[in-house]
């Protein structure tokens, strides 16, 4: 959920921040201009903000924007080392069954046996190192491993 995701967590303290500081200027400017400051503490000369809505904004567009293409930058970057490396996974998975498959003939019995259970793993880790870096739990493992 995005309520337990871990960059919301992480931009909670200074999101509060910013909507608290927020907040509490417009209290102030509201009661600046309805006189209510003036009644409260006539002595003290309260200053104006003539805050723009719009100055924040336009000051942080240019460091916001190179922010966002730094981050999709590095995020696809992590996603195409991910894919490199299950590519990786799978083609040593599917060379380890090429050469079982070679160096173990069929026409022993025993050798039958150890081929198929080899390629029986063979087909059950890509499967087991996804649930594992998934964080998840799967109920085909099993069947796959089974004779």
């Amino acid at each position: 959920g995005i309520l337990t995701s871990r960059i919301v967590r992480g931009l909670l303290p200074p999101l509060v921040c910013v909507l608290l500081s927020s907040y509490l200027v417009c209290c102030y400017e509201e009661l600046w201009e309805e006189g209510t400051l003036d009644e409260w503490v006539p002595w003290f000369p309260w200053p104006d903000l003539a805050v723009s809505p719009d100055g924040p904004f336009s000051i942080s567009t240019f460091a916001l924007s190179l922010l966002l293409v730094f981050r999709t930058n590095s995020s696809y970057e992590r996603w195409w080392e991910a894919c490199t490396a299950w590519n990786a996974v799978v083609a040593s998975a599917c060379h380890l069954a090429r050469q079982a498959c070679q160096w173990l003939p069929s026409s022993a019995p025993e050798d039958e046996r150890i081929r198929s259970a080899l390629l029986r793993w063979l087909i059950a880790f890509p499967f087991a190192l996804k649930t594992y870096v998934r964080e998840e739990t799967q109920d085909r493992l099993p069947m796959l491993i089974q004779p």
